[in-house]
């Protein structure tokens, strides 16, 4: 940064930082602002702002927000009744863990002891096989181990079907109340299959 750059860049982010200059109209301003400044000042403020942890959202920069809200549901290897009390929290903990990884918000975990559910937003950076595997994987282990089992935990395949972000309570409720549903017999059949179990 040259001089006259660096002198620049100082008179600016001192009106941002201690005049409270609104960022959104310092950016809509640049250009015109820097009248008579050196090349490039315009860029290189706006550069220096954001390596200084300015949010650009609070800048004008427009992005996408991409998340879409799905219900998965895969099974245990052979529909085995594996998921007992004593292992259920633990496994849940593990998928709610490995989903915040991957900047997956879960909304909901729960299930039954031979299949689980999960609500998630799944963000645009991931896709949903790739998910689906890295939760398989992140709770296969502690599973194994649990059961003092050397075996594969999960059945290969799952269920993943989108829903409208307005119904998520529904979903949410439907995944935390598996137990009673199933008692009652009072389940959504499409929320229930996986892959493996539609006719092909």
């Amino acid at each position: 940064v040259s001089h006259a750059h660096g002198e620049y860049i100082g008179r600016t982010w001192g009106l941002v930082r201690y005049r409270g200059i609104n960022i959104l109209s310092l950016r809509a301003s640049l250009v015109p602002h820097c009248a008579g400044h050196p090349p490039g000042a315009g860029k290189l403020i706006f550069r220096f702002l954001l390596d200084l942890g300015v949010d650009d959202r609070f800048m004008g920069v427009k992005r996408s927000k991409i998340v879409i809200p799905l219900h998965l549901v895969w099974t245990t290897k052979n529909r085995e009744g594996w998921i007992t009390p004593e292992i259920e929290e633990q496994i849940h903990r593990a998928l709610f863990a490995k989903a915040g990884a991957l900047k997956a918000k879960v909304l909901a975990i729960g299930g039954m002891p031979d299949h689980v559910h999960i609500a998630v937003l799944l963000p645009s950076t991931i896709t949903v096989a790739a998910l689906v595997k890295q939760l398989k994987g992140a709770s296969q282990n502690l599973a194994s181990e649990a059961l003092l089992r050397r075996t594969v935990f999960w059945q290969e395949g799952y269920g993943a079907f989108a829903f409208q972000i307005s119904a998520r309570h529904r979903v949410i409720t439907y995944i935390q109340n598996q137990k009673e549903r199933h008692a009652q017999n009072t389940l959504w059949p499409t929320l229930e299959t996986t892959d493996e179990e539609i006719p092909g």
